[in-house]
């Protein structure tokens, strides 16, 4: 999931996951899994407020531009 610039910081992002959790929560899913780059703090900081969680990191998966970068595992658990 992602949004252009434009885009961003309109509440779209927001309404997009919680729409995908509202869903996810009917269907029956225990988690959400999802990764983000390392670099991305913005993204890290807004899935953090949904109480997504830090797992793990994969080291050198992506590659953007020519420079390697790490991502960041997280995820979500319903109780």
């Amino acid at each position: 999931m992602g949004l252009l610039g434009i885009y961003r910081g309109k509440g779209i992002g927001r309404r997009r996951l919680q729409l995908a959790m509202q869903r996810a929560r009917e269907c029956g899913l225990e988690r959400i899994e999802l990764s983000v780059l390392h670099e991305n703090a913005a993204a890290r900081a807004f899935y953090a407020q949904f109480d997504f969680q830090i797992e793990g990191r994969r080291v050198r998966d992506w590659k953007h531009d020519g420079v390697y970068q790490d991502s960041i595992l997280m995820a979500f658990a319903f109780n």
